[in-house]
């Protein structure tokens, strides 16, 4: 039995020091639970509690199915364009008629001023009834 080796004995202060160090641990441990308890104290049961309803949408149609009645996109457009027309006419028309009476009061040039602003009001607007009528597409001119 030469190729054995004796045992080591461990050291008792080794020993003493493993057992304080695993007491240490416990205790803190148990502090940490203890101090998670009085942190987080656990929370008395819940009432009971009716169950949550479930709600199914009523959705509208979708964009692309007209609603019955509605106005079909663009359908306004003519609309438009009419009024477009009426305030390309009468907007010159009034607006240089009104100067025409301006200038007249002041200048004392009696008809001179509002006829002149009327004709050339006129003629203006007829240039923006043009104009408009050249933004109709082909089919509605015919």
């Amino acid at each position: 039995m030469p190729d054995e080796q004796p045992t080591s004995v461990p050291n008792p202060e080794d020993l003493l020091k493993a057992k304080l160090d695993k007491l240490l641990a416990e205790q803190e441990e148990a502090a940490r639970e203890d101090d998670l308890e009085r942190r987080f104290p656990t929370l008395p049961d819940a009432p009971h509690l009716p169950e949550v309803p479930r709600l199914t949408p009523i959705l509208p149609p979708h964009p692309s199915v007209p609603k019955p009645g509605a106005m079909a996109p663009g359908s306004f457009k003519g609309s438009a364009l009419a009024m477009n027309a009426v305030s390309s006419f009468v907007t010159p028309v009034l607006g240089l008629g009104a100067l025409g009476w301006f200038l007249d009061s002041r200048f004392h040039w009696s008809p001179w001023g509002v006829l002149t602003g009327i004709v050339v009001g006129f003629i203006l607007g007829v240039m923006g009834v043009l104009r408009v009528v050249n933004q109709l597409p082909d089919e509605s001119r015919k």
